[in-house]
């Protein structure tokens, strides 16, 4: 018999063990989203302080299985999606020996209208891992607070826009979250590598850029407030992908992050305000 074939077996045996009535143990519920996969119940990491909460999926041959690690133990949570399998990447102990990052997907909902958004935890904060779309109208209206980019990846902003509208960097995110700082994406960046290799480690994986922590930056490009016509007002949406930070430096630059496709380098400049950048929420 097959290591595999094996596994709704240990499966029903874990959730009899730890539950009392055959459903998953607190404070983990059936909807969390895995963070990794691997093909057998035995490639599972040892389930300690670092790996709690953390999900996986684990390849089976009738449909794969969910697994969290609660309190010390591999806990079953469900069957998993064929959507939900794809989605992750596959966990390769040699490249997480000895490091503490391990990340956490999830998700949140932003109330005011109704959009949900994947999050991921990378150390000690937990980030949007898509950008914000918060008050778009329809395009090229100006009584909205952005811009729609091409291919559905959020909005730019400018800061100009925003505060127009009497928003701020700390109500613009979701109840709960804010648009990081300099100070906030520094942490991030040097967690993952530094200024010379995360632009790599946070990209989408196009084959050069690995996105190994599942922030998943993808080219936006960005709203040029100088440009003469309409038409030329979004430049380099397959190449550039340029981040607000809600630190200012005067009342007309703030400080933005700055990311080229397949280019390990991250830069924080300052950047006119009257420009559409995009915008990734930080929890509070």
């Amino acid at each position: 018999m097959k290591v595999q074939h094996l596994i709704p077996i240990v499966c029903s045996v874990l959730v009899g063990c730890h539950t009392d009535s055959g459903v998953n143990p607190p404070p983990y519920s059936t909807n969390r989203i895995p963070s990794y996969k691997c093909d057998y119940r035995g490639d599972l990491p040892d389930c300690d302080e670092k790996m709690e909460g953390i999900v996986f999926v684990v390849r089976a041959f009738s449909s794969d299985k969910l697994f969290v690690c609660s309190d010390k133990m591999w806990i079953y949570l469900r069957d998993a999606s064929k959507e939900e399998t794809d989605a992750v990447p596959k966990y390769t102990p040699v490249a997480e020996k000895g490091s503490d990052i391990l990340v956490e997907k999830g998700y949140v909902v932003d109330h005011r209208d109704g959009i949900t958004y994947r999050t991921v935890k990378i150390g000690n904060q937990e980030w949007f891992a898509e950008n914000l779309e918060y008050g778009y109208s329809s395009y090229e209206d100006y009584n909205g607070i952005c811009f729609m980019t091409s291919g559905s990846r959020g909005c730019l902003y400018t800061w100009r826009n925003v505060m127009n509208a009497d928003l701020s960097p700390d109500d613009l995110c979701p109840n709960g979250f804010h648009v990081p700082s300099k100070d906030d994406w520094d942490i991030l960046i040097k967690k993952v590598g530094g200024y010379e290799n995360a632009g790599l480690a946070l990209q989408a994986n196009d084959g050069i850029s690995k996105d190994s922590y599942s922030f998943s930056i993808y080219p936006s490009g960005y709203y040029d407030s100088d440009a003469s016509y309409s038409r030329d007002r979004y430049s380099l949406a397959d190449s550039f992908a340029p981040f607000w930070t809600s630190t200012f430096t005067s009342s007309s630059n703030a400080y933005a992050v700055l990311f080229n496709q397949d280019d390990p380098q991250v830069r924080i400049q300052r950047e006119h305000i009257s420009d559409g950048y995009a915008i990734r929420c930080l929890k509070d």
